[in-house]
C-alpha cells in the first residue's frame, strides 16, 4: 500500500471518512474504542496526511477496525446457521438476515443463545457495510487481500438484504 514510503493521499479521505462513520455506531462501541478512533481521526485533520507516522496509524486503524468487524459478523453468520437451522451456501443467503429479523421482533428469538445485544450489533455493523460499501471497497483497493476479504463481507450482508 505505501508509495515511495509513503501512503497515497487518496486514501486521507477515505480513511477520515470510514474512521468517522465507526465512531458514529455510539451504542455498539465501547467507550474507549470510539475514543480512541476519534482521537486517530482529529490527529490526522490537525497534522495533516503528509505526516507519514500518523497516516500510517490511521490507514492500520481503519483497516483493523473494518477486518474486526467482518470477523463479527461472519462469526455471528456461522453461529445463527447453527442454531437457526439455515443452511446457507457459504455464508450468504440469510443467516444474518435470519437473525436481524428475530432482533428486531419480527419473529422469536427463543431457542437461540445467541444474546439480542449481539444481534443489534450485528445489525448496526451490517447496515454500516451497507452504507458505505464503496468508500470500503475503494479503501481496500490498494491490497487484493483486503479487497477480497471485505468483499466477501459486504457480499453476505448483501446478500441479506439492506435496510
Amino acid at each position: 500500500m505505501r508509495r515511495e514510503g509513503e501512503l497515497p493521499s487518496a486514501l486521507s479521505e477515505l480513511t477520515t471518512g470510514l474512521l468517522d462513520q465507526i465512531a458514529k455506531l455510539r451504542t455498539v462501541l465501547s467507550k474507549e474504542t470510539r475514543e480512541f478512533v476519534e482521537f486517530v481521526e482529529e490527529t490526522v485533520i490537525q497534522l495533516g496526511w503528509e505526516n507519514g507516522r500518523m497516516a500510517y496509524r490511521a490507514y492500520a486503524t481503519t483497516k483493523t477496525l473494518l477486518i474486526g468487524i467482518g470477523r463479527f459478523l461472519k462469526s455471528v453468520a456461522l453461529k445463527l446457521k447453527n442454531e437457526a437451522g439455515n443452511s446457507p451456501v457459504g455464508f450468504t443467503g440469510g443467516a444474518i438476515g435470519i437473525g436481524l429479523a428475530l432482533a428486531s421482533g419480527a419473529g422469536s428469538l427463543q431457542g437461540l443463545s445467541i444474546d439480542p445485544a449481539v444481534l443489534e450489533t450485528a445489525r448496526q455493523f451490517s447496515i454500516f457495510f451497507q452504507q458505505n460499501a464503496n468508500a470500503i471497497v475503494a479503501f481496500a483497493a490498494g491490497s487484493q487481500e483486503l479487497r477480497l476479504w471485505l468483499q466477501h463481507i459486504l457480499e453476505m450482508v448483501e446478500a441479506d438484504g439492506g435496510e
